[in-house]
């Protein structure tokens, strides 16, 4: 099923979300729809997800860009969390929450902010985009699409819903790595590293990350508000400031 998408666009000089832009990781290959991300130790993503709060550095290289930022990441459930995105002297640059089917993202920069009921997408520099609601799963070292129906990963291959072929290599119990192939070449890839990963395209970005804080959350999280000096626009404007 083809979903409407409301597409973000952004590099690192004036975008709003740079960060975003990189981390959204040049999954462009990956496929929207079709439940959660996969988990390692539970197929389908069943397992259920503790609420807590992680904290990253990321970095981005690009053919033409290239940037660093930190990332929150607040997870109540597999259907609600919020990323807040700072640059490195911690200055708000921008935050998103997804909730039950419903986007809202505050652009700190310019003062604005979006809602929609529509799967937000955000390109990465030169790739087809990934749902965000895919982020949590990237960020946890969890496959971040499903298996087809009748499929399972654990073989080493598989077909995702839209019949791309991936392989996935394991060690002691959990994803070490993951390729996603086009026309039988690698397109996109990714590699565990020590509480973190590196995800490379062959267009030649990459993106490394790495958790830093990873603790439970004590409180119930908050619905995310945009301050009333805040001028409401549509998603797809967000990108062209």
């Amino acid at each position: 099923m083809v979903h409407p998408r409301r597409r973000l666009s952004g590099g690192w000089s004036r975008p709003i979300f740079p960060a975003l832009a990189g981390l959204v990781l040049l999954v462009g290959g990956c496929v929207h729809g079709g439940g959660a991300g996969v988990a390692v130790e539970s197929p389908q993503g069943s397992a259920p997800v503790v609420p807590e709060r992680s904290l990253f550095r990321v970095r981005f290289q690009g053919p033409r860009e290239s940037g660093s930022m930190r990332l929150a990441l607040y997870r109540a459930d597999r259907n609600r969390f919020q990323l807040r995105a700072s640059d490195t002297f911690g200055r708000s640059l921008w935050d998103l929450s997804v909730a039950d089917g419903n986007y809202r993202i505050l652009d700190h920069r310019s003062s604005r902010y979006c809602e929609s009921k529509d799967e937000v997408h955000v390109p990465a520099i030169a790739l087809a985009p990934l749902p965000v609601d895919r982020l949590p799963d990237m960020l946890s070292g969890r496959l971040p699409v499903a298996p087809a129906a009748g499929e399972r990963f654990e073989t080493g291959e598989f077909r995702d819903e839209k019949g791309r072929r991936w392989t996935v290599e394991f060690g002691s119990g959990m994803l070490e790595s993951w390729t996603l192939w086009e026309a039988n070449e690698p397109s996109l890839w990714w590699r565990r590293q020590e509480r973190g990963g590196v995800l490379s395209h062959r267009k030649g970005s990459q993106v490394r990350w790495r958790m830093n804080v990873l603790e439970p959350m004590t409180e119930p999280l908050a619905d995310l508000e945009s301050p009333p000096s805040f001028e409401r626009v549509d998603c797809s404007l967000l990108g062209e400031i």
